[in-house]
């Protein structure tokens, strides 16, 4: 099992956002990841967001960046596309996001998946205390990734064209120059002085090309 803990505070001049991930090792050949959450406790003063996630760089999209570091070159994120699969356990919700990194120092992205419509299909409540399976897989041939949360209706996403799903396309233009996946927690925290934690257990992770 991976236990995780996450706790933040805001500063008195501006909130910040948290993450805490683990790198999966070998992304580059991973495709599919799959893995059980259970939420014990969450809370987040602003009704914010507390999410638990699997992410993954899944294609680059030939934006060409500025100049080093924040170039599209090797190694580097920009350009590349990460798609997120999330139990966000203040909206008691699974969602769905697509971003593209712009630059990484500072870094930076423009959401591509469109926020009014980024909710996926999940099993029965509650949300704390209770095991939930999220499924993602990057089909590079067809160019779709499919999320997936507790066996039910899967939501299938074309992100290189602007759909009910996308807000922003993303043309596919090669494999990503920094491949990554990661299984973590973010804590949202908007505006000053607010607080967010959340616990979380993951088990029986699954990776395939």
């Amino acid at each position: 099992s991976l236990v995780e803990h996450l706790q933040a505070r805001s500063s008195a001049t501006g909130g910040p956002s948290y993450f805490q991930g683990h790198l999966v090792s070998d992304s580059s050949s991973i495709n599919t990841v799959q893995a059980d959450f259970t939420v014990s406790s969450c809370a987040n003063s602003a009704g914010f967001s507390n999410r638990a996630s699997i992410e993954m760089q899944i294609y680059n999209d030939g934006t060409p960046g500025t100049t080093p570091p924040n170039d599209n070159e090797p190694a580097s994120q920009v350009g590349d596309v990460r798609a997120y699969l999330f139990l966000d356990c203040v909206a008691q919700t699974a969602q769905l996001q697509l971003l593209r990194w712009n630059s990484t120092s500072p870094l930076s992205s423009t959401l591509l998946s469109d926020p009014a419509n980024n909710v996926v299909p999940m099993g029965p409540l509650p949300m704390i205390g209770k095991p939930h399976t999220l499924f993602m897989k990057w089909d590079a041939t067809a160019r779709r990734i499919t999320f997936q949360v507790d066996g039910q209706v899967p939501v299938v996403v074309d992100p290189t064209t602007v759909n009910a799903r996308m807000k922003v396309a993303a043309p596919y233009a090669k494999a990503p120059n920094a491949p990554a996946v990661h299984i973590g927690g973010f804590l949202g925290m908007p505006a000053a002085n607010q607080t967010a934690s959340m616990d979380f257990r993951v088990n029986n992770v699954f990776t395939a090309p």
